[in-house]
């Protein structure tokens, strides 16, 4: 199972939609990646979601990803995906 992400929900129209939570209390190791004292989930956890949600639905590659503005969990909260 992928740390972030845990469920897969097929829908109607045959695509799939992958959700999970970012909690920090349980992935300590995202407090480490902070600027100017507030943590953010790193650039790279987006295109890893987006490389395994691609990847278990037969893609093998992201050809583009914009991450238009910073995902802050908050401690003690989880973050819905």
């Amino acid at each position: 199972p992928h740390p972030l992400l845990a469920a897969r929900v097929e829908l109607a129209d045959g695509s799939a939609l992958f959700t999970g939570r970012i909690d920090l209390d349980a992935l300590p190791w995202l407090a480490d990646h902070s600027v100017f004292g507030t943590t953010l989930v790193p650039g790279t956890a987006f295109a890893e979601l987006a490389a395994h949600a691609g990847a278990a639905v037969g893609l093998s590659e992201v050809r583009e990803l914009t991450v238009r503005a910073p995902l802050v969990p908050d401690p003690g909260r989880p973050t819905l995906l």
